[in-house]
């Protein structure tokens, strides 16, 4: 077996000539055999040429359908039904990607709003002791007044 690129596949795709259209060379074309390569991906066998998983579900899909068009029907519903398994994992893939995405969004924005929660608290806290001191300075203040008018009951009064 020859395993293929994409652009190989398309070039045996425009090899091939839509007039001779005989199911006989359509039948020849896809094999029974459908194997595993190396990487774990299904195989099948088209001709000379084999097309692994990823390759059939990269295909556009007028491609694909050239492809299927005129070989066996049970071949070409495993061949539908391997794109369509493959199809739906890539977009499982590519879902639990955004999700995690998503989450490693939503944890760097919970860092930075734990952050800032951090800061307001600092700086509540340095208000709240500002506030403190203002208002032991208040009471000293008035303590002193209030005890310097005990000390000079009889100070003259200004008019």
């Amino acid at each position: 077996y020859k395993s293929i690129t994409f652009i190989e596949q398309v070039k045996v795709e425009r090899k091939l000539n839509p007039s001779d259209s005989s199911s006989e060379k359509r039948q020849d074309m896809l094999s029974d055999n459908s194997d595993t390569d190396t990487s774990g991906n299904a195989t099948v066998q088209i001709g000379d040429y084999q097309f692994t998983e990823a390759g059939i579900v990269e295909m556009n899909k007028q491609q694909f359908n050239d492809i299927i068009q005129g070989i066996p029907e049970i071949q070409s519903i495993l061949l539908r039904d391997m794109r369509r398994r493959g199809l739906t994992r890539k977009a499982v893939q590519k879902c639990r990607q955004r999700q995690n995405m998503r989450m490693n969004e939503l944890d760097q924005r919970k860092k930075e709003l734990q952050d800032k929660l951090r800061d307001s608290l600092r700086v509540q806290e340095q208000r709240t002791l500002e506030y403190e001191r203002a208002r032991l300075r208040y009471e000293h203040a008035q303590s002193m007044i209030v005890e310097h008018l005990r000390k000079h009951p009889g100070l003259p009064s200004q008019k």
